[in-house]
């Protein structure tokens, strides 16, 4: 393992001398990274994408100790951005080892996350009675009613070869207890006296009456604002408004400018944090002309991690919705506006290809699949991309963490008739979630 070591050591110096100013550090983690794959094809091409590795990762070490941050530690290596490297290490994530020297995550795309043990989150679990009989069409084990029509999917792998991963950084999003910060004070106890309290589904709404509730959910720990209507006797929910609601016509929809214009002059109003918001879209309600569009319309922006989109586990894009009226041309709400950008990072190990495959194939996080199908759908999965998937961890009473875990997002190619309600299949690259995720078997 020497004579290797020695071997790219000089190959890479010769590539560019300026890395023997990196030699203890290049020699400490290409030495674990060889030890880990004494296997490894040392050819020209391998040399060249190892060295423009190292040097990105050099410079972003270098610029982050300007900002008075220390080095990013990444593991999302993968053959999608590394093709040459993934095949010789088979997933060994370089820059993992790169930064060994590092003593935690640092502020990347506006996120502060530290890196903690492994495997610190317990237990990574979906909330599911996956591999069981169910989906609501029967009880006590008596089946009511059957559609006539009762359709699986079976998803077939037609992309490049994948790399598995030997271990991936999952994210937890940390709030302080006292996230919300409310004072209370009652004449008829002490409220001291109870011990520490912590906020737990709050709302608060303006004192004047006007203005918008404010709901803080402690699991996911996001915020969502929605308009308030002042309630009345004649009025007990307050939706009592003279307010055009009727539907606008294909003609009327405002323009998707006007509309993120109004949501990016509310986000202005509330100061709220945009560094990890992407590109927003307005969300399209209608289908063909001359159809009836409802008055409320959204724009979502995508929410990114060290720049890769962030998934749903079913495949959607999660993100900030914002509801609009339409005819007020004004904001009435927004969802999963998140109170923290600041982030717990635990390693756990990583699936194998042939793991994530066999995920695929079967449609992902617990699909729904019918024990006696009449008929199954064939669909072809392309090479995927990257991501983040977005997990509710569920705890065992009954509440949950949302937790952030590197992904495979896989493109459905052939599905021209939309037979399958989403166009992608995310298959989280954390081994426990793959193997613990059968399907759930409805009857």
């Amino acid at each position: 393992m020497d004579k290797k070591l020695s071997k790219l050591l000089n190959e890479l110096y010769q590539l560019d001398p300026s890395l023997k100013a990196h030699d203890s550090l290049l020699r400490s983690v290409l030495g674990e990274i060889l030890a880990s794959r004494p296997e490894a094809q040392m050819d020209p091409a391998f040399y060249r994408d190892l060295r423009e590795t190292l040097l990105s990762r050099i410079r972003e070490r270098a610029e982050a100790q300007d900002s008075g941050f220390t080095t990013p530690r990444f593991s999302l290596f993968s053959r999608l951005a590394f093709p040459r490297l993934a095949y010789a290490f088979s997933g060994l994530a370089v820059v993992t080892g790169i930064a060994v020297l590092a003593h935690g995550l640092v502020p990347s795309s506006g996120l502060n996350i530290a890196r903690i043990e492994p495997s610190a989150f317990g237990t990574l679990t979906f909330q599911s009675n996956g591999g069981e009989k169910g989906g609501g069409l029967g009880g006590g084990g008596e089946t009511l009613w059957l559609p006539e029509v009762r359709t699986n999917y079976a998803f077939h792998y037609t992309g490049e070869a994948l790399a598995g991963m030997d271990s991936v950084e999952v994210l937890k999003r940390v709030v302080p207890a006292n996230a919300v910060k409310v004072k209370l004070d009652f004449d008829a106890l002490d409220l001291d006296s109870l011990g520490q309290m912590e906020a737990a589904y709050t709302n608060l709404q303006p004192a004047d009456g006007d203005g918008y509730t404010v709901n803080y959910d402690p699991n996911s720990k996001s915020i969502s604002l929605n308009e308030f209507h002042t309630s009345s006797p004649e009025c007990p929910w307050g939706l009592c408004t003279d307010w055009d609601t009727s539907a606008l016509t294909v003609e009327n929809v405002p323009s998707d400018e006007e509309l993120i214009a109004v949501s990016d002059a509310f986000f202005e109003e509330i100061g709220l944090d945009r560094s990890t918001l992407t590109t927003p879209y307005v969300n399209d309600y209608f289908i063909g002309e001359g159809s009836e569009v409802d008055y409320i319309l959204s724009v979502t922006y995508p929410f990114e991690m060290d720049g890769k989109p962030v998934y749903t586990s079913w495949g959607g894009q999660a993100g900030v919705t914002v509801s609009i009226d339409a005819h007020r041309m004004k904001v009435i709400g927004a969802n999963w506006i998140y109170a923290s950008q600041n982030f717990e990072s635990s390693s756990y190990p990583g699936a194998s290809a042939e793991e994530v495959l066999a995920m695929a194939g079967q449609g992902g996080v617990t699909p729904a699949q019918w024990e006696n199908p009449t008929e199954v759908v064939n669909l072809d999965l392309g090479t995927p991309t990257l991501i983040y998937s977005q997990i509710q961890n569920y705890t065992e009473f009954g509440t949950y963490n949302d937790l952030y875990a590197p992904a495979y997002l896989f493109p459905i190619l052939n599905d021209t008739e939309d037979l399958y309600y989403g166009d992608f299949i995310v298959v989280p690259l954390v081994e426990e979630l793959v193997m613990n995720s059968p399907p759930n078997i409805l009857y």
